[in-house]
């Protein structure tokens, strides 16, 4: 009895480590099925009434959820990696798309977040030039250029009263305004509006002033005198806004609010009204 009951005494620590060993196996298995991304999803940035489109490239997957803003918005089986946003619109800007990878075992895995940077159709943009010259006179992005924080404020006054329109261009948030040899261009309509409505500002039918800052908009140089906004606009909320002659505009003395631009029939070339000057447009 003795010798028999020694047999089993050896195996049980053999039995133990075989169920030990198919233990971590089986979970080993397991863990290897996880769906695997080799590329997220990226930012997108379109213009409103456009779409969008977030694509992800991942492995081991049966199933893929894609969410706006935490909101399931669609669900695509595995070999279908791409998510679209048909015409979206304004409201949608700086919206979060992320999307849950699910494994055929059940096993899931979360992909980062995208954002959808969404600027006003083209035909809505209002454009500025100007130059710039820090207090010694020395244009600004000189040779190799820069990119730099702007607030433009539209008013109804050339001087106090509060903005109709405050639109902010901010580096940190890629929407800064570049700098090439003291020139700089500015669309208004794809900043960061935190005053108004562009759409009701342009349509107004009294005088409006336009105001550039350099900075951020709790730190910022103001720019004066502020300039006039006549019918340019205006025009642009409809038509082209774009004038026209033959011979360039300083020659024929025109003058005109800022942004305007400027067609020289006997050229072909096309000038735009900057803060000093006309300026030709390469």
């Amino acid at each position: 009895m003795n010798a028999f009951s020694a047999i089993p005494s050896r195996r049980t620590p053999f039995m133990w480590c075989s169920i030990v060993a198919t233990c971590l196996f089986a979970a080993g298995t397991a863990s290897s099925a996880m769906p695997q991304i080799l590329l997220q999803p990226a930012d997108q940035q379109v213009h409103a009434g456009d779409s969008a489109v977030f694509q992800i490239v991942a492995e081991d997957v049966d199933t893929l959820k894609w969410f706006v803003n935490d909101t399931l918005r669609a669900t695509h089986p595995g070999a279908i990696q791409k998510f679209a946003l048909s015409s979206v619109q304004l409201a949608q800007d700086k919206s979060k798309v992320h999307c849950l990878l699910v494994a055929a075992d059940g096993s899931v895995r979360v992909s980062d977040k995208a954002t959808l940077n969404v600027l006003r159709p083209s035909r809505q943009l209002l454009t500025f030039s100007g130059e710039l010259s820090d207090r010694f006179g020395n244009l600004v992005g000189k040779g190799g250029g820069r990119t730099i924080d702007m607030v433009v404020e539209i008013f109804r006054k050339i001087e106090g009263g509060t903005p109709e329109y405050v639109e902010v261009f901010s580096v940190e948030e890629g929407r800064g305004v570049p700098v090439l040899d003291g020139r700089f261009l500015a669309r208004l309509g794809t900043g960061r509006a935190t005053t108004g409505s562009l759409d009701a500002v342009v349509q107004q039918q009294n005088t409006l002033y336009v105001q550039f800052s350099i900075g951020k908009l709790d730190s910022r140089e103001t720019l004066l005198p502020r300039s006039p906004l006549t019918a340019v606009p205006y025009a642009i909320s409809g038509a082209s806004g774009q004038i026209q002659g033959a011979g360039t505009p300083s020659a024929l003395g025109i003058e005109a609010p800022i942004g305007t631009r400027y067609l020289d029939t006997s050229t072909s070339k096309i000038w735009l009204r900057s803060f000093k000057s006309w300026v030709l447009v390469p």
